[in-house]
């Protein structure tokens, strides 16, 4: 399973976006500061110019990342939503997991310790989902706003 996440910062890239799911060949892509308008764009552009069958995840609570499926080769199950995340399930072909897409605030208008916080809101309802879910397996990607070693990536005690 293949996926993709892009930040496209507010920009209308329609036929970019369509053009990098075809190159990829991926399953599932997200993307964040995408407005509606562009996210409708690029679904009609795969579906009636490129004849690629895909479907528009509803991310309810969570405005700041939009979800594709492409094709029909996972079920996807909407779990927990959040301002700054958005977690699902997905059954591949009976290999089930938890799939998460998040988009932090900036260091710019956000401190470390409130990044922190995000961080570990972030963790706590991964591992409510993970219990909730028999232990799957977790694969959680996108923009973090955070250097690798900054405390909202390595500290999530409280």
């Amino acid at each position: 399973m293949k996926f993709v996440y892009w930040n496209v910062k507010q920009q209308a890239l329609v036929h970019e976006v369509s053009e990098l799911i075809v190159e990829t060949n991926c399953d599932i892509v997200a993307f964040a500061e995408m407005d509606d308008s562009t996210c409708d764009q690029i679904h009609h552009n795969l579906i009636e110019n490129m004849a690629i069958d895909c479907a528009l995840i509803p991310t309810p609570g969570c405005d700041r990342i939009k979800i594709f499926t492409i094709g029909q080769s996972a079920q996807v199950w909407l779990l927990n939503q959040d301002r700054y995340h958005s977690l699902l399930k997905v059954n591949e072909t009976g290999n089930e997991f938890i799939v998460g897409f998040v988009h932090f605030p900036s260091k710019l208008h956000h401190s470390l310790d409130q990044l922190r916080r995000v961080s570990e809101k972030l963790c706590l309802q991964l591992v409510q989902e993970e219990t909730n879910h028999s232990n799957l397996k977790a694969l959680i990607m996108g923009d973090f706003n955070s250097d690798p070693f900054e405390s909202p990536m390595v500290s999530f005690t409280g």
